[in-house]
């Protein structure tokens, strides 16, 4: 029970007129080319952001840590970090059945003095077997465990089979994707737990912005 919880807890854009310098565009070209450049961008952070929720979905930890803000890795152990992740790959009583994801939002792409940031938004929906044939073993204690997971996450959120011992959770989940000088994309959940860290981490120009 305690991996299952803090596993689900775990959890990416003219023409010159007059005597007008030809050197010069006009505001129109000005802002065509923001566009397409904000465009641009966004498209790339949408590519970086699938390529980590599909390291999430195969919980390839080392992936996983090198698409991760790596100033999460000043408070919090690396080793441990990937331990935690390792953990789910290998236990001997949960495996991840299904794990689907998809974006529901990528906000506006914000600079800062050393590169861009911005807020991002997903749902995934994770089915959970249990393989450990005398874990949650009786209808009544999956119904247990029902009762535990829909007041933590919401019964709209939770569904449990007891016949094939599967319980599926749903969350919606936000992250802050951040890109500093030459790097890519990198993320971090955005939620209490994360926002505790936040000022050890992050810089201060964006912890006055979200």
């Amino acid at each position: 029970m305690k991996h299952l919880i803090l596993f689900v807890s775990l959890f990416i854009f003219s023409a010159c007129l007059g005597d007008k310098d030809p050197s010069l565009k006009d505001d129109s070209t000005i802002l065509e080319t923001q566009v397409s450049a904000s465009t641009t961008q966004k498209q790339e952070l949408k590519n970086h952001f699938d390529l980590y929720l599909n390291q999430l979905k195969s919980l390839n930890a080392d992936a996983i840590i090198s698409m991760t803000y790596p100033k999460l890795f000043i408070p919090i152990n690396r080793s441990m970090f990937r331990e935690f992740i390792n953990t789910m790959v290998n236990s001997p009583d949960l495996e991840i059945s299904s794990f689907q994801t998809n974006i529901t939002h990528i906000g506006e792409v914000n600079s800062f003095s050393n590169g861009y940031f911005t807020n991002l938004e997903y749902t995934s929906i994770i089915t959970l077997n249990f393989i450990n044939p005398t874990l949650y073993s009786s209808e009544k204690q999956m119904r247990f465990l029902y009762d535990i997971m829909q007041h933590k996450y919401g019964s709209n959120n939770i569904s449990v089979n007891t016949l094939n011992r599967t319980i599926t959770i749903i969350k919606n989940e936000k992250m802050l994707a951040i890109q500093e000088g030459m790097d890519s994309w990198k993320f971090i959940g955005d939620n209490a737990e994360y926002r505790r860290l936040y000022p050890k981490i992050l810089p201060y120009e964006i912890l006055g912005s979200i």
